[in-house]
Parts: C-alpha cells; sequence; structure tokens
C-alpha cells in the first residue's frame, strides 16, 4: 500500500456516519473523546475483520500500565489466523515512554509494509516525538489520522445520525434544540438519547416538550452559560448554575469543567466538583488575560491575535467584545478572589458559599 499523504486529518464522527473508512495500514485516533474513538475501532474492524475471526485476530493493548516495548513488537510479529487481516489497538498511546516509542516505530516499519496487520494508536497527541507522531511520518507504510472530537459544524448531522440508529424521528429545529443541550460531549448524548428511546416507548416522533422534559443540559452547555453570566454580570443567574453544577449528577462525571467527556471522579464530593468549576473559572480568566495582552500589541488585528492563541477569528471577535467589559484592575482582582476560594475550599469551608462569593465579585466588576 503507498504512504498517504494528507495535509489535514479526516473526521472520526462523518467516517462513522458514513459507515466506512479509507484503507490504510495505521490509523491513528486523535483526542479524549472515548466514545468517538470506540465506536472508530468497531468500525475499523468490521470493515477488515469478519466477526467470526476476530477472536484470533483483535488484540488490544492498554499503555497506560506501561507494557515493555517488547510485548507491542512481539505482538506486531503475529500473523492473521486463517483470515488476511490482523487487528492491534494501542490505548493511550502517549503514555508511552520515548525509548518505547523509537523501539515500536521501528518495529511498525518493519512489520506494517507487509499489509498483514492493521494497527490502531488512541493518542492524544501526535507530536513528533510520540508514536503517533512517529508512525504518522513514517513513509514505510500508510496512515490517516481521525480527529475524535465532535465540531460544532458535525453535531446536528451526528445528532440525526444518532437518532436515526435509535429509531427515532426529530425535525431539524429540534436536532438544533438537541444540540443546544447537549454540546459535543457524545458519550453525553449516547446517555440523554438512551433516556429519550426509554421515555417515548413505542413512539417514534420526537416532540420539543420531550426534549424539555428527558435531556439534559450538558455540564459544557452550563460551563459556557456560566460563562455568559460572568460576561453580563448577571449574578443570579451565575449562582443558581453553580448551584446546579454542583449538585447535579451530571456533574460527577467529570472534575474539569472545560471537557466535555467524561472521566474518573464518578463519586467526587462537592468539593473536588467545586475545584474542577475553579480550573475552568481560571482558565476562562487568563484566556481574557492573554487577549488583554495580545490586544495591547496588535489592536483589533483579529488574524494576528487568532494566530498566536490557536483560536478561531469568530473566536478571537466575540472574545475581545466580552474583554470591553473587563479592566486590567478587574482581571486582577478577579484572579485574587479565585486564589481565595481555591484556598477556603481546601481549607474546608462550604464549597458553594466559596463559588458564590467569587462569582459575586466576578458579577459586581466595575466598567
Amino acid at each position: 500500500m503507498a504512504k498517504r499523504t494528507s495535509e489535514s486529518n479526516h473526521s472520526a464522527a462523518k467516517a462513522i456516519i458514513s459507515g466506512c473508512v479509507e484503507p490504510a495500514d495505521l490509523y491513528v485516533l486523535l483526542g479524549d473523546d472515548s466514545c468517538l474513538s470506540g465506536r472508530m475501532i468497531k468500525l475499523i474492524s468490521r470493515q477488515f475483520i469478519k466477526p467470526e475471526d476476530e477472536e484470533f485476530n483483535f488484540d488490544i493493548i492498554d499503555c497506560q500500565n506501561n507494557p515493555p516495548a517488547a510485548a507491542i513488537t512481539n505482538a506486531l510479529c503475529e500473523l492473521p489466523v486463517m483470515c488476511e487481516k490482523r487487528l492491534l489497538v494501542l490505548l493511550s498511546a502517549q503514555a508511552l515512554s520515548s525509548s518505547a516509542c523509537k523501539a515500536i516505530a521501528a518495529s511498525l516499519q518493519n512489520h506494517l509494509p507487509y499489509h498483514t496487520n492493521i494497527v490502531i494508536l488512541v493518542s492524544n497527541t501526535k507530536k513528533k516525538d510520540s508514536l503517533a507522531g512517529m508512525a504518522v511520518n513514517s513513509p514505510a507504510f500508510a496512515s490517516i489520522v481521525y480527529d475524535c472530537a465532535l465540531l460544532e459544524s458535525e453535531r446536528e448531522s451526528w445528532i440525526a445520525h444518532s437518532l436515526q440508529q435509535f429509531g427515532l424521528n426529530a425535525a431539524p429545529t429540534l436536532i438544533r434544540q438537541i444540540s443546544e443541550r447537549t454540546g459535543s460531549d457524545t458519550q453525553f448524548l449516547q446517555t440523554q438519547l438512551e433516556k429519550l428511546k426509554q421515555y417515548l416507548g413505542e413512539r417514534q416522533e420526537v416532540t420539543s416538550a420531550d426534549i424539555k422534559t428527558v435531556i439534559r443540559k450538558s455540564i459544557e452547555i452550563k460551563s459556557w452559560e456560566l460563562t455568559e453570566a460572568i460576561r453580563s454580570k448577571n449574578m443570579q443567574q451565575a449562582w443558581r448554575l453553580a448551584q446546579d453544577m454542583l449538585a447535579s449528577d451530571t456533574a460527577n462525571r467529570t472534575v474539569d469543567f472545560s471537557r466535555g467527556t467524561s472521566g474518573k471522579n464518578d463519586n467526587a464530593p462537592v468539593s473536588v466538583r467545586a475545584l474542577g468549576l475553579l480550573s475552568y473559572i481560571n482558565t476562562y480568566l487568563r484566556s481574557l488575560a492573554q487577549l488583554q495582552h495580545l490586544s495591547a500589541q496588535h489592536g483589533r488585528d483579529i488574524s494576528a491575535i487568532a494566530q498566536q492563541t490557536g483560536k478561531k477569528d469568530y473566536q478571537v471577535r466575540k472574545s475581545l467584545e466580552e474583554l470591553q467589559t473587563w479592566t486590567s484592575q478587574s482581571l486582577h482582582t478577579a484572579f485574587t478572589a479565585l486564589c481565595l476560594s481555591d484556598y477556603h475550599i481546601k481549607k474546608g469551608r462550604d464549597p458553594l458559599l466559596a463559588i458564590q462569593l467569587l462569582l459575586t465579585r466576578l458579577c459586581l466588576r466595575k466598567k
């Protein structure tokens, strides 16, 4: 198979919707969305290996368990049993050491050109010194990178696809309504649609009332609403959202409120969730501070600021509008209040009260 060169990554969501992937010797599933990467692994395995052949030709190695490089290279040496292809999945490939990456990359170059093995690397990075980076840059075999992150432009088509899998129908306006409640968290969307299917029973048509009754807003969406409340200085709304985020079951799914994917700490206490919320607010304030610094250098040059921050032009434009409600002094005061909230929570004080006092200071800022 000729070496595949591509300037841009492929979309995992689009591949799953289409039901097929382009042929390659190695696939890199890039990102932290375990739901999308899991669906991609199933899609690739179904395309190249028959179900009856999977038992002897489908291996998974979790690199977070620190497997020796020799174990992975030995797995690459194995030949398919009674079929043409054999599949090896390496989860959390970013956890491998530099020396292990080099050894495994060399083994990939030696064995993948025979086209009897297909390797899937699940990684959150493809830096040059990572295994994914070394593999993608190898001229010895064909590789494709799939982004396992749901883009805003892909959400509605993904929701329509997911509804179809559940045998449900919804008008485009209702699909948009679901998107506005679930955001980019595909696992959260999946659980909400499962609840919706159970709620509807034999009924297939989804209504707006069904969505409002069953589908809860994700932490990602609530986080956006919280920053909007801070921007507009709506203290009551900010209090309500914070209380909801700390008390709701969905808050247990992740400590880092800035990310939509589920993680550990499923039974995290309120204090831990509050610290996660502080982390999100810290990221929000740091972004504003960075933008304030860059705007002082570049003025209203959107493209220059976007290039340095890695954001889209429209994101920079919106952030600059928000920055107009902040001064250097109010940002300084906000960071001081953030540190005090962190100190009080870690000292065992009421987490909700600490968050409310912080939000009060943020919303009562001058300007």
